[in-house]
């Protein structure tokens, strides 16, 4: 493995970043308090991570698909 320790902390941390959004649908203000960081610094590190915004609207749509289709599921079962 040819990773520096700092490049393998900043792998860690942003891989860590990414598990605390999902975990609050991309909600940062709620990953922030959930990480225990204040929220101008949590946003400092999605940027320095390259966590863009675009990113963060994307999962949320993808998200939202994933409930829509989880609904319409949930109706056909109930309906059989």
């Amino acid at each position: 493995m040819n990773l520096t320790y700092q490049q393998a902390m900043q792998r860690a941390q942003r891989a860590y970043l990414l598990r605390v959004l999902r975990a609050t649908q991309y909600n940062v203000a709620r990953a922030a308090k959930l990480s225990g960081l204040n929220r101008t610094y949590f946003y400092d590190l999605i940027r320095k991570h390259g966590i863009a915004a675009s990113d963060q609207a994307l999962q949320r749509k993808i998200v939202a698909g994933i409930r829509a289709s989880r609904a319409a599921d949930l109706r056909h079962t109930h309906a059989s």
